[in-house]
């Protein structure tokens, strides 16, 4: 999906605004016992894991990225290498 639940980043960018929206997706997620979930649209690398459910935002597409490479602005910082 495009938008992530959540904001990593220091600049700000657009998420699911809604909580109830979030929750719902999160309930969805799990209901239907899903692995990973991928979103786009903050350009840097971030994972979390959500009730065993993981999110990752998948960096930029090739536009440069937001972050420092400790925050996430470069695949050697993150958590996929």
């Amino acid at each position: 999906m495009h938008l992530p639940l959540f904001n990593p980043s220091r600049v700000y960018h657009s998420t699911l605004r809604s909580k109830w929206e979030k929750l719902r997706f999160l309930s969805l997620m799990n209901s239907y016992q899903v692995d990973t979930v991928f979103t786009g649209h903050i350009h840097l690398y971030y994972h979390t894991t959500i009730d065993g459910v993981h999110y990752v935002i998948t960096a930029g597409g090739g536009a440069p990225l937001y972050e420092t490479p400790e925050r996430g602005g470069s695949i050697t910082g993150c958590w996929l290498r």
